[in-house]
């Protein structure tokens, strides 16, 4: 593989249309070539040695497999088991899926809405069930991210992981703007209370048990300051984890943020910090 692994606007479109279609048939490079001389792509039609130059890319790359069956009839396929193909071809899975089920609850909204039954609750249960979905794809590919990727390729190819990283974000940011969840007709549950409140990580508890703990061994100064930082980093989301920081029972639906409020500037105003440190 080679270290310099960095795909173009068009080297994407051939291994995205071979991914497509080698899959479902045999697909030659004589095939390959004529679809993109024939269909005006992103960046137009290709010529022949633009399109051969490519595939040769591709193969060299080991994100394809060609056999050849004699010297004029080479059948091309995707090869399935390098890590930015199997990521294309999950996020392709997924997306289409998730199609299909945003459109199914798509249409019981609008059946129920021309019965007049009041369902909203409901629909807003599943719509922020379905959000869960999402981001439980977001934590998976994250974790991939920072462990599972970079222990699969050694660390040794900086190249691919940073095609990883950028593709896997990119597909996560177009599937979450082009698949709003419906509550009514007219009505759309936004992601970002679902997911600022699961992915704030920090509560009310979590913060004073931790200070306890490091106060215990001498090391809450040095706690504090990364606490100061990470504050500084997440605060935007905070409105949406409030009732991490209140008594109560805590909201199964997903919580609407009143964004009118600023969050506070200091941590230390949403936990019993003085009583922590007087004990």
């Amino acid at each position: 593989m080679s270290d310099e692994l960095i795909l173009n606007h068009r080297q994407e479109e051939v291994l995205d249309y071979i991914r497509t279609y080698s899959e479902k048939s045999d697909l030659t490079e004589n095939m390959i070539v004529n679809a993109f001389k024939e269909r005006n792509f992103k960046r137009g039609k290709y010529a022949r040695m633009t399109v051969l130059s490519i595939i040769d890319y591709l193969h060299q790359n080991n994100l394809i497999k060609i056999d050849e069956i004699n010297t004029k009839y080479h059948i091309v396929r995707s090869n399935n088991e390098h890590l930015l193909v199997k990521l294309k071809n999950e996020l392709d899975e997924f997306e289409e899926k998730y199609i299909i089920l945003t459109e199914r609850l798509k249409y019981i909204i609008n059946s129920k809405n021309k019965e007049r039954i009041d369902k909203r609750e409901n629909n807003i249960e599943l719509a922020y069930y379905f959000y869960l979905l999402f981001q439980h794809l977001v934590g998976n590919y994250i974790m991939n991210i920072i462990f599972r990727w970079p222990d699969e390729t050694k660390n040794k190819d900086e190249k691919i992981l940073e095609k990883l990283f950028i593709t896997v974000f990119k597909r996560l940011q177009k599937i979450y703007t082009s698949r709003k969840l419906l509550i009514s007709p007219s009505e759309e549950v936004s992601t970002i209370p679902t997911l600022g409140y699961n992915l704030f990580v920090l509560d009310r508890n979590n913060i004073e048990n931790m200070l306890r703990l490091c106060k215990k061994n001498d090391i809450q100064p040095e706690t504090e300051k990364v606490l100061d930082i990470l504050w500084k980093i997440s605060k935007y989301y905070f409105p949406f984890a409030k009732p991490k920081f209140e008594k109560g029972p805590q909201p199964e639906g997903g919580y609407k943020a009143d964004k009118t409020i600023p969050p506070p500037n200091d941590w230390r105003e949403l936990v019993d910090y003085h009583n922590l440190n007087t004990r």
